[in-house]
């Protein structure tokens, strides 16, 4: 065993905020800052830079939130980019790791391989070759049937081969575990271990907005396929023709937006009733969190869901489909589950919330999230499993 008095855990992540996409896997972020509460924390992450010329390669190391984070690049296109892609992928997960190794001055008690494929050749790795033992952090989507991604013989036997050798598997939701059996991905050890959610340390508890009306909120990336917006346009429309006090403000950017807004239109929702805001950041979505009074999810499908939570974190309630992640945390107090891809359902819940609101106490929101979802909370549930993993495995070759 090492000596160092803190716990050290290396992040491989097959997703992570970058120069090429700063807003991507904010979730693996906020796990990373969770668990540097209670252990010393390095991230290594590598991926392809259209930017950089064939070949190329750059290792970028900072600290961000007492957090070491080492970021590889390296250009690879074309027919000879993708012979060249799993080699310089490998390459640049050595020197990363060696860049570590000078840092640290020793090498990491334990890897948390966050999600399959691309660095879980590494995580195998550094077990076979020195004995660090790994868990795996699963919340890709692709396992579930209704995306159907997960595919390819080479891919499956390679990640069949990876989850076996992992000492524990952890999934944000029970959903997203169960699908990953139903896929032949049997481990003896699966966890489910929530995602992180940021939590204001001030929230208004007022039920009426200053104008008046009632503001319903949905963000997203709008993906009509997944997140079922046109359902929420659709439900708002009947809502309008009983009540015109409400409005609808839609957060977020993609495929559909065009499509929902002539959406919006055809069925007559006009800007007093529906605003597009398109892309706000994360400071922006947590006062219009805090300015609204109804969170609406009516997802098809999801791995666990963030949002609900963020808005249960402002003390508000939340109408969420029963789509997967969401049922393992939802509950009377918190707001309303419906079916999915059930119009009529949405409609008559967003009424019925409307004239309950004042029997939804913002304090228990927030506590809830603050009890369940925080950054001390989810740190310590990873940093008791890694002793865990730790005392029960002492073989290690270090």
């Amino acid at each position: 065993m090492s000596h160092h008095p803190r716990l050290r855990v290396l992040f491989l992540a097959k997703w992570y905020p970058s120069r090429l996409n700063p807003l991507t896997a904010i979730a693996i972020y906020r796990k990373a800052k969770a668990v540097s509460r209670y252990a010393e924390v390095a991230v290594i992450y590598v991926s392809k830079d259209p930017s950089l010329a064939q070949g190329r390669t750059e290792l970028v190391v900072s600290r961000e939130d007492d957090i070491t984070v080492i970021r590889g690049y390296f250009g690879a296109i074309g027919l000879v980019g993708k012979l060249r892609n799993v080699f310089l992928n490998r390459q640049l997960h050595k020197q990363a790791y060696r860049q570590l190794l000078e840092l640290w001055g020793s090498a990491p008690d334990i890897v948390d391989l966050n999600v399959l494929a691309r660095p879980d050749f590494f995580a195998h790795y550094l077990l076979s070759k020195y004995g660090i033992p790994y868990i795996i952090t699963e919340r890709w989507s692709g396992f579930l049937p209704e995306v159907g991604a997960y595919k390819g013989l080479f891919f499956r036997n390679i990640t069949r081969s990876n989850l076996r050798a992992a000492s524990r598997v952890v999934t944000v939701s029970a959903f997203l575990a169960n699908a990953m059996k139903k896929e032949g991905l049997d481990h003896p050890s699966y966890k489910v271990i929530h995602n992180v959610v940021d939590i204001p340390s001030e929230f208004r508890t007022r039920n009426l907005h200053a104008d008046g009306r009632i503001h319903l909120v949905h963000i997203s990336i709008l993906n009509d396929k997944i997140k079922n917006i046109s359902g929420i346009l659709k439900a708002v429309k009947l809502v309008a023709e009983v009540r015109q006090d409400i409005h609808l403000h839609i957060i977020g950017t993609g495929p559909d937006e065009g499509f929902l807004k002539r959406l919006a239109q055809k069925l007559n929702l006009g800007s007093e009733l529906v605003t597009f805001h398109g892309y706000k950041d994360n400071k922006v979505i947590h006062e219009m969190l805090a300015d609204s009074q109804i969170l609406i999810v009516n997802s098809r499908f999801e791995t666990f869901s963030i949002v609900p939570i963020e808005a249960m974190a402002h003390g508000k309630p939340v109408i969420v489909t029963d789509c997967g992640g969401p049922r393992e945390y939802m509950k009377p107090q918190l707001g309303e589950s419906i079916p999915v891809n059930d119009t009529v359902s949405l409609e008559r819940a967003i009424v019925k919330m409307i004239g309950e609101l004042a029997s939804y106490k913002a304090a228990y929101l927030h506590r809830f999230v603050k009890e369940n979802f925080s950054y001390e909370v989810i740190g310590k549930k990873f940093y008791d499993l890694y002793k865990e993993v730790l005392a029960s495995e002492p073989h290690r070759n270090r």
